[in-house]
């Protein structure tokens, strides 16, 4: 049996993921962290972006496997705060 399976983590919240979001994105590092800021404003204007963007928070707060996301719920995530709910749901299922 692979170690992995006896390894338990406390589960994350938006605040986590709101963290990962805003310390990946260094044009508002210096910035306080606001879950209603718009993802235009962040630069993240089409699907490949906030795919990228997904795939960084995952790598940073998962273990080796991560449930795939609700791609419909991602696409229409237009706020760090809405994101950050949907990869919270995400991480719950896995």
């Amino acid at each position: 049996m692979p170690a992995e399976t006896h390894i338990q983590r406390e589960p994350i919240d938006a605040d986590a993921v709101i963290d990962v979001i805003w310390t990946s994105l260094p044009e508002v590092a210096d910035r306080v962290p606001d879950p209603d800021t718009r993802l235009d404003d962040l630069g993240i204007h089409g699907d490949l972006q906030l795919l990228e963007l997904w795939d960084l928070v995952t790598d940073e707060l998962a273990e080796r496997s991560v449930a795939e996301p609700d791609i419909g719920e991602l696409l229409s995530a237009t706020t760090v705060g809405e994101l950050a709910e949907v990869v919270v749901r995400a991480l719950a299922r896995r």
